[in-house]
């Protein structure tokens, strides 16, 4: 099989690469969190969105190739404990009771204004 996929791969100028797929047609692809899951050919995500699950683990394993964490030869446990820390929900959140108001993310449009018009974040 590795000599059938060599020679394709050649015929079609491109190289083969080689990824750890522990987990990738468990994921999310939209947003590369362990959630959701997956049912014959569907992926139900967690917020009810449906995809397909051929795409969506295609999708995974080419964003594999570029995680930097999960290595080919990651023990699939490794690879699980990893996910399921990414995915837990205080990871990329705001503190409860945090809120951003008005336009106090928006930067000033033009050099003539200046940070003072910008209005703060109430207390």
């Amino acid at each position: 099989m590795a000599d059938t996929l060599t020679s394709i791969s050649r015929r079609r100028g491109s190289a083969p690469a080689l990824v750890n797929p522990a987990y990738t047609s468990q994921i999310d692809s939209r947003t590369g969190l362990l959630q959701g899951r997956c049912r014959w050919d569907r992926f139900c995500c967690c917020d009810g969105v449906v995809l397909d699950a051929d795409v969506n683990a295609a999708c995974n394993i080419l964003a594999r190739l570029y995680d930097e964490e999960i290595m080919l030869y990651t023990p699939y446990r490794e690879v699980r404990a990893l996910l399921a820390e990414r995915t837990r929900p205080s990871v990329g959140t705001a503190p409860p009771g945090l809120e951003l108001r008005g336009r106090a993310t928006e930067l000033p449009s033009t050099e003539s204004e200046s940070p003072a018009s910008v209005p703060k974040c109430a207390d």
